[in-house]
């Protein structure tokens, strides 16, 4: 995505970043649901999965779509 989006970064910060940006809302809703809703929180991960699946998707088709 760095090119994608004209972002230049060192790659280090760059790791740090992505990886704040996925592990720390997991991670406190883990914590909030786990002991209570085991099973809905399985399901509204997949959920909120599935809905990411564009994301990844759309510009993936645009890069192998040009020339």
């Amino acid at each position: 995505m760095e090119g994608f989006l004209n972002i230049r970064l060192a790659p280090w910060l760059r790791r740090l970043i992505t990886r704040l940006i996925a592990i720390v809302p997991a991670v406190c809703v883990i914590g909030i649901l786990v002991r209570t809703r085991t099973t809905e929180l399985l399901i509204w991960s997949q959920v909120i999965l599935s809905m990411q699946l564009s994301f990844a998707v759309i510009p993936l088709l645009m890069f192998t779509d040009e020339r």
